[in-house]
Protein backbone atom coordinates (compact mmCIF):
# COMPACT_ATOMS: atom_id res chain seq x y z
CA UNK A 1 0.00 0.00 0.00
CA UNK A 2 1.31 3.39 -1.14
CA UNK A 3 2.06 6.48 1.18
CA UNK A 4 0.85 4.34 4.21
CA UNK A 5 1.88 7.38 6.54
CA UNK A 6 0.34 10.35 4.52
CA UNK A 7 -2.97 8.19 3.98
CA UNK A 8 -3.58 7.95 7.92
CA UNK A 9 -2.84 11.11 8.96
CA UNK A 10 -5.04 12.17 5.96
CA UNK A 11 -7.84 10.08 7.34
CA UNK A 12 -7.56 11.78 10.71
CA UNK A 13 -8.07 14.59 9.40
CA UNK A 14 -11.16 14.30 6.59
CA UNK A 15 -14.41 13.00 7.15
CA UNK A 16 -14.78 8.86 6.53
CA UNK A 17 -16.82 9.66 3.72
CA UNK A 18 -13.76 11.45 1.66
CA UNK A 19 -11.47 8.12 1.56
CA UNK A 20 -14.37 5.47 1.69
CA UNK A 21 -15.53 7.01 -1.45
CA UNK A 22 -12.77 5.94 -3.46
CA UNK A 23 -10.87 9.63 -3.62
CA UNK A 24 -8.40 8.61 -1.39
CA UNK A 25 -5.98 7.62 -4.38
CA UNK A 26 -6.89 10.03 -6.38
CA UNK A 27 -5.97 12.54 -3.64
CA UNK A 28 -2.72 11.25 -2.88
CA UNK A 29 -1.62 10.81 -6.35
CA UNK A 30 -2.46 14.50 -6.63
CA UNK A 31 -0.04 14.77 -4.02
CA UNK A 32 2.52 13.23 -5.14
CA UNK A 33 2.57 14.88 -8.46
CA UNK A 34 2.58 18.57 -6.85
CA UNK A 35 5.62 17.73 -4.64
CA UNK A 36 7.08 16.34 -7.66
CA UNK A 37 7.03 19.14 -10.06
CA UNK A 38 7.69 21.30 -6.44
CA UNK A 39 11.27 19.75 -6.73
CA UNK A 40 11.34 20.36 -10.00
CA UNK A 41 10.87 23.42 -9.44
CA UNK A 42 12.45 23.99 -6.77
CA UNK A 43 15.87 22.33 -8.91
CA UNK A 44 15.15 25.08 -11.36
CA UNK A 45 15.36 27.85 -8.94
CA UNK A 46 18.13 26.75 -7.52
CA UNK A 47 19.94 26.62 -10.88
CA UNK A 48 18.95 29.58 -12.41
CA UNK A 49 20.59 31.53 -8.79
CA UNK A 50 23.14 29.95 -9.02
CA UNK A 51 23.70 30.92 -12.65
CA UNK A 52 22.12 34.29 -11.75
CA UNK A 53 25.18 34.33 -8.74
CA UNK A 54 27.99 33.68 -11.02
CA UNK A 55 27.06 36.50 -13.53
CA UNK A 56 26.78 38.97 -11.07
CA UNK A 57 30.25 37.67 -9.05
CA UNK A 58 31.82 38.18 -12.59
CA UNK A 59 30.05 41.52 -13.37
CA UNK A 60 31.50 42.84 -9.97
CA UNK A 61 35.39 41.15 -10.62
CA UNK A 62 35.11 42.68 -14.02
CA UNK A 63 33.71 46.10 -12.66
CA UNK A 64 36.61 45.90 -9.56
CA UNK A 65 39.57 44.97 -12.61
CA UNK A 66 38.50 47.90 -14.54
CA UNK A 67 38.77 50.40 -11.73
CA UNK A 68 41.93 48.60 -10.20
CA UNK A 69 43.55 48.85 -14.08
CA UNK A 70 42.45 52.46 -15.01
CA UNK A 71 41.70 54.50 -11.90
CA UNK A 72 43.58 55.69 -8.70
CA UNK A 73 42.24 54.49 -5.86
CA UNK A 74 41.95 55.18 -1.95
CA UNK A 75 39.49 53.74 0.54
CA UNK A 76 38.98 55.00 3.67
CA UNK A 77 37.08 54.01 6.89
CA UNK A 78 34.44 55.95 8.35
CA UNK A 79 37.20 57.86 10.85
CA UNK A 80 38.94 58.65 6.85
CA UNK A 81 41.81 56.36 8.24
CA UNK A 82 43.03 54.96 4.79
CA UNK A 83 42.25 51.17 3.94
CA UNK A 84 43.31 50.58 0.83
CA UNK A 85 44.69 52.43 -1.83
CA UNK A 86 45.94 50.86 -5.42
CA UNK A 87 48.70 50.52 -7.16
CA UNK A 88 47.92 53.49 -9.43
CA UNK A 89 47.26 55.37 -6.35
CA UNK A 90 50.77 54.08 -5.20
CA UNK A 91 52.88 55.07 -8.33
CA UNK A 92 51.03 58.50 -8.45
CA UNK A 93 51.48 59.64 -5.11
CA UNK A 94 55.09 58.66 -4.62
CA UNK A 95 54.26 57.19 -1.36
CA UNK A 96 55.04 53.85 -0.56
CA UNK A 97 52.02 51.41 0.64
CA UNK A 98 53.31 51.27 4.26
CA UNK A 99 53.29 55.40 4.56
CA UNK A 100 49.75 55.78 3.37
CA UNK A 101 47.85 52.94 5.48
CA UNK A 102 46.50 54.26 8.36
CA UNK A 103 46.93 57.80 7.18
CA UNK A 104 44.22 60.34 6.96
CA UNK A 105 43.78 61.98 3.68
CA UNK A 106 44.88 65.20 4.86
CA UNK A 107 48.02 63.70 6.49
CA UNK A 108 49.21 63.16 2.40
CA UNK A 109 50.48 65.97 0.90
CA UNK A 110 50.69 66.44 -3.01
CA UNK A 111 52.36 69.74 -3.01
CA UNK A 112 49.59 70.31 -5.36
CA UNK A 113 47.03 71.89 -3.32
CA UNK A 114 47.56 74.42 -0.54
CA UNK A 115 47.73 73.72 3.55
CA UNK A 116 44.18 75.09 3.49
CA UNK A 117 42.80 72.56 1.44
CA UNK A 118 43.59 69.88 3.31
CA UNK A 119 42.94 71.50 6.25
CA UNK A 120 39.21 71.96 5.11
Amino acid sequence: MKHRLLKRQIKKLLSPDFYESGMMDDFIEAINIAYKSYDSDYQQLERTLEISAKESFKELTDFKNAISTTSMLVITDYKEKIIFANENFIKASGYDKTEIIGKLNSDLNSDFHSAAFYKA
